[in-house]
């Protein structure tokens, strides 16, 4: 791999200690996906600033809750908490609320155990010095793609 950088003294900027960054940046920019797209704070349904802000307290307390629970389940069950699936965990999450719900008190310690269980089984595999291109498979939009010219489409839509 390399890197290009206009940071050129090499002793105040080791070649290695930025190729460490650059793998740092990649797990938050992952983090930043997974708020944005798997809980769904990708559009922001408020239409004022104080609705905004809290909608993303809202969507960053999930995002810890849920980090919390898979670092319970990683350490529970020896795992490492970075290897441990994101989506699987959210899904996991939201199969056993229900019966976290309604079930009985002196149940609860059992099937929270058997959920942590399904979230710590749930491992991605370890992929060192990945190469992942700046491309996106699908539109990740909630509205339509407009393939007419904005002028045509008042022409055609406006009253």
């Amino acid at each position: 791999m390399r890197f290009v950088t206009s940071l050129l003294d090499a002793a105040a900027y080791p070649a290695a200690e930025i190729v460490e960054l650059y793998a740092r940046r990649w797990r938050i920019e992952t983090l930043f996906l997974q708020l944005k797209h798997r809980l769904s704070a990708d559009v922001l349904r408020s239409q004022t600033p104080e609705g905004v802000r809290k909608e993303l307290a809202a969507c960053l307390a999930a995002l810890n809750i849920v980090r919390t629970i898979m670092l319970e389940a990683a350490t529970e069950h020896r795992k490492d908490p970075m290897r441990l699936s994101f989506v699987a965990a959210v899904r996991a999450i939201l199969s056993f609320a229900p019966i976290l719900a309604t079930a009985p008190p002196w149940t609860l310690p059992d099937i929270y155990a058997a959920m942590l269980r399904q979230i710590a089984a749930a491992e991605i595999p370890l992929r060192p010095g990945r190469h992942e291109p700046r491309a996106v498979r699908h539109e990740r939009t909630h509205y339509p793609k407009l393939r007419i010219t904005r002028a045509e489409w008042r022409r055609r839509w406006a009253a």
